[in-house]
């Protein structure tokens, strides 16, 4: 192709039109210029296909991780947190009077249930999002709601876990020092360990500690439902723009 432009450059030079020469320099640099945009517009069509495979992959993977927190909270805090309940509110109701103990053993086991998660052990899977932060491909995700929710969802779900870490109702260190823990044998108690653990609870000072904790702990059921409503939101979401792809 160069060497047929070439001898057709040569025949004009040759033939001494200036004109004639010059509509074939301006068509030649025209032919070039052509050529560089159609590169370029092959080049962003391949930029925007990749871009677009990647924005795929991560509202995929972000699907998932947010399925994965649902599922987890569901599990894991929800439904031991409703038996975490029960047991403070029982430790309540013996104290007014109100809770008949049949047997002293289970009685003291369920006191201590309410313990659970007082070492504030909570997590959700943050990993592909902060991904997404770290490698600046946030700008990848398109739709500007999901972009909003989900840095509003991470930033909110983080806090939350934060402010319930910091809160400390001393039910733990109560539980532990009336009777000692194994966590190996976690739903087993010294009859005489239970028999003291009955006489501590029923004191002012208990039933303090037990009502901070449960206030804690209707608190944390609230944040963790809140976590798991705005991931749900964010998941329809997702689930919408797939389906457009």
């Amino acid at each position: 192709m160069i060497t047929f432009f070439r001898k057709i450059r040569q025949k004009l030079i040759d033939s001494g039109s200036v004109t004639k020469y010059l509509l074939y320099a301006m068509g030649e640099i025209l032919l070039v210029v052509i050529g560089i945009l159609i590169a370029l517009q092959v080049n962003n069509w391949n930029e925007e296909r990749i871009n677009n495979k990647k924005e795929y992959d991560y509202m995929i993977q972000l699907k998932q991780e947010l399925e994965e927190n649902i599922d987890f909270i569901n599990g894991f805090y929800l439904d031991r947190y409703d038996r975490k309940v029960q047991a403070l509110e029982m430790v309540r109701d013996f104290y007014h009077g109100n809770y008949l103990i049949k047997d002293s053993t289970n009685f003291a086991i369920e006191v201590g249930y309410g313990a659970v998660f007082a070492t504030k052990t909570f997590r959700t899977s943050t990993a592909v999002f902060e991904e997404i932060i770290s490698t600046g491909n946030l700008a990848l995700i398109k739709d500007e709601k999901l972009r909003r929710l989900l840095i509003e969802y991470y930033d909110w779900s983080s806090s939350l876990l934060e402010a319930l870490k910091e809160y400390d109702s001393g039910y733990l260190i109560a539980i532990n020092s009336y009777r000692p823990f194994n966590n190996l044998y976690s739903e087993r108690i010294d009859a005489r360990d239970a028999t003291y653990l009955i006489e501590k609870v029923k004191t002012d000072k208990f039933y303090q500690i037990a009502t901070g904790e449960l206030t804690y702990a209707h608190q944390a059921i609230d944040f963790m439902k809140t976590i798991k409503m705005d991931a749900l939101e964010i998941i329809v979401i997702i689930d919408e723009l797939l389906e457009a792809k």
